[in-house]
């Protein structure tokens, strides 16, 4: 009975030895799975050397300045377009356009003349303007009269039909106002379509500046700012030579010193 129990107790201890073996090996490998430093897992920015906060940043910064580059573009372009605004107002105003101004009087050119002529100052007071390589007659005069003179009409404003001083219709007067200290301002223009009109006729023999508007760039360019561009020369010209018949281009002759007379001030 004593020797069957011997064997019995040898397999117990043999196993009770096996599970506390197993426990020890498995506290070692927890303990050194502790103390392990970890396992280091290479990325490809690793692996060939690159500093991925650093590359962070710097992409950061390459943004940055490239907002700052777009800020500031808009910003001067929106500044452009503020000053191309302010000189297209500008030029749409009374003060920015062609003006002319004296002591007694002012009046604005019409915009249609810019550049292409020239104002001169006499020391009678008076103002003309001329075209530009034409100084020989004004498109436009206003003169300081004595109020005494007579007028040639009574109102303030006169056809451009209506024959000037000495019966010349090479001019008329379309503006008249008294100064109030016996002078009068008269604003005179210059009929250039007539009068290629007239020395373009068949017995036509034209003398002096008239012969020059012989020349149709020259009546052209006189008539067109005359007429606001709204007459050619050739209409002109055309009729004159075959028949001598008047035409309907009269009714622009008077196209600029209707745009002068409302801006006349006298002082």
């Amino acid at each position: 009975m004593a020797e069957n129990q011997r064997p019995a107790n040898t397999v117990r201890g043999v196993v009770v030895s096996c599970i506390i073996a197993a426990a020890v090996i498995a506290i070692l490998i927890f303990t050194i799975s502790l103390t392990k430093p970890p396992t280091s897992h290479a990325t490809p920015f690793d692996s060939h050397g690159f500093d991925y906060f650093a590359l962070q940043e710097a992409a950061s910064a390459k943004n940055a300045e490239h907002s700052e580059l777009i800020r500031q573009e808009a910003s001067e372009s929106a500044q452009k377009t503020g000053s191309i605004d302010w000189k297209t107002e500008q030029r749409s105003t009374p003060a920015a356009r062609d003006r002319v101004s004296t002591d007694l009087f002012v009046f604005d050119l019409p915009s249609y003349w810019s550049n292409r002529v020239n104002i001169v100052y006499g020391d009678d007071g008076s103002a003309s303007v001329y075209a530009n390589g034409f100084p020989e007659a004004s498109l436009v005069t206003m003169k300081i009269v004595d109020a005494s003179s007579p007028a040639i009409e009574s109102s303030t404003e006169a056809s451009s039909t209506t024959p000037a001083a000495e019966d010349n219709p090479d001019t008329a007067l379309v503006f008249s106002k008294e100064l109030g200290n016996g002078k009068r301002a008269e604003l005179w223009m210059t009929n250039f379509a007539w009068i290629v009109f007239d020395i373009n006729l068949p017995e036509a023999t034209p003398e002096g500046w008239h012969a020059d508007l012989l020349d149709e760039s020259v009546a052209d360019e006189l008539i067109d700012l005359q007429t606001l561009g709204t007459v050619p020369a050739e209409k002109i010209i055309q009729p004159a030579q075959a028949d001598g018949t008047q035409f309907e281009t009269q009714v622009d002759w008077e196209n600029a010193v209707s745009e002068i007379i409302p801006t006349i001030e006298v002082k």
